[in-house]
């Protein structure tokens, strides 16, 4: 094999393990995001009075903690784990700023299925593929 088609191999591997990897994370990035997301009707309801309250007060802090926890150690996650394949992909002479756009918009995908789709939690996990 050829030294150029070996680097080539190793290089699509790589680029194939970041697309998986960070459409895992996209998916477990998701309910992180939408906890946030109905935390917002939360807000909206006690401070504002538009919307009624999806849950109350020991709910609430629950639904905020798993927003800023979860979300927070999955971020840190994608960072770390996309800069080592951004180092191993080569990338040198491209755009930083690209690789970090076309990043987030594939960790996004999954949660914009969701959000979009209007999806419950039990579909996202699987009710009615899985179980």
């Amino acid at each position: 094999m050829r030294e150029g088609t070996a680097t080539r191999t190793r290089r699509t591997r790589t680029a194939l393990t970041w697309l998986l990897a960070n459409l895992v994370l996209g998916y477990l990035t998701a309910f992180p995001l939408l906890s946030a997301v109905v935390f917002t009707y939360y807000v909206r309801a006690k401070v504002w009075g538009t919307v009624s309250a999806p849950y109350d007060q020991a709910e609430a802090d629950a639904g905020a903690a798993v927003a800023v926890l979860g979300g927070g150690l999955l971020i840190t996650a994608a960072v770390l784990l996309n800069r080592a394949l951004r180092r191993r992909l080569e990338l040198r002479g491209r755009p930083v700023f690209a690789f970090w756009a076309v990043t987030a918009a594939v960790l996004l995908t999954p949660f914009l299925y969701f959000w979009l789709g209007e999806l419950t939690v039990p579909e996202m996990l699987g009710k009615g593929l899985l179980w």
